[in-house]
């Protein structure tokens, strides 16, 4: 049994977290998830933006019920710790 409950998802929807314009349409979307990703869709040179980025739209944005996904760099990764 999963600790959290879990549903079928009819759509996925992802954005580069460097992009907070974009990150803000995904709220307005018609998507069930939303995968802010910090990891191959961000450029190296727009890694700490992106992590400023999607500091601020996790504290303002709001996504009503969809599920917000953080996809975050490989554990071997030089940005792994950042992404922490």
């Amino acid at each position: 049994m999963l600790p959290f409950p879990a549903s079928p998802k009819r759509t996925i929807l992802f954005a580069s977290a460097s992009d907070y314009p974009l990150i803000e349409k995904t709220a307005h979307s018609n998507s069930d998830a939303i995968v802010l990703d910090l990891e191959d869709a961000t450029h190296p040179e727009k890694k700490d933006i992106a992590r400023k980025n999607l500091h601020k739209a996790l504290s303002t944005i709001n996504f009503g019920k969809k599920e917000v996904i953080v996809r975050i760099n490989a554990i071997h990764s030089p940005y792994f710790t950042d992404d922490i």
